[in-house]
């Protein structure tokens, strides 16, 4: 592998194939996992909608990927001095971007705290970019951005929005199965890097 005549050695082969691996498959099932989270538990009024019009997991995807990403943060090295918002950032420097305080700007969105699968200032389509798109709407930046964006996120919001809508076929009034733990009333969503329920409780009738 050579970019720039830059060739990269096995280390670093190896950690971007490592990458690929977990960027591929652990976020996506986690990604699942948050958006039956947010409907059953926090907006279970817009579920109800979405039983109706199943093309609203689309609406539910986008919004979890602003609101709840399972990656919230990224660490990067500038590469030269960087002055932002009356900030400097010095050349190589060790940063750490945290997506999910962008993607909760009241500048940019409305109410940025509620989930809302509704909220008109969402871009709600298949993501192009991150940024205000030509509707006047704006991206999440769940995907990164420029040219970090995510190069799987095409497959990733395919294969959460199929298995939501196969999951709610297969499940017959699906609700929450609230533990029996005193005090609990909802899942615990973790800490680390990816972010997501260490369990989802889920009721539901078989006849």
């Amino acid at each position: 592998a050579e970019f720039r005549g830059q060739r990269m050695n096995a280390d670093e082969i190896k950690g971007f194939i490592a990458l690929l691996l977990a960027a591929g498959g652990d976020t996506t099932d986690k990604a699942i996992a948050l958006m039956w989270y947010h409907m059953l538990y926090t907006r279970p009024d817009q579920f109800e909608e979405v039983k109706k019009t199943p093309e609203l997991w689309t609406n539910v995807f986008t919004e979890m990927m602003r609101y709840d990403p399972v990656v919230h943060f990224q660490y990067r090295y500038t590469t030269r001095e960087v002055k932002l918002h009356g900030q400097v950032i010095p050349e190589r420097a060790s940063i750490t971007l945290l997506l999910g305080a962008g993607n909760r700007d009241e500048r940019v969105f409305k109410d940025p705290d509620t989930f809302d699968i509704f909220r008109e200032d969402l871009h709600m389509g298949r993501e192009l970019r991150s940024g205000r798109y030509p509707d006047g709407k704006h991206g999440h930046l769940g995907f990164g951005m420029g040219q970090h964006f995510c190069m799987g996120y095409a497959m990733a919001r395919q294969e959460a929005i199929i298995a939501s809508t196969r999951l709610l076929e297969a499940m017959k009034n699906p609700r929450p199965k609230f533990p029996t733990h005193p005090g609990v009333t909802s899942p615990n969503l973790g800490s680390g890097g990816f972010r997501s329920p260490v369990e989802l409780w889920v009721e539901f009738d078989t006849d």
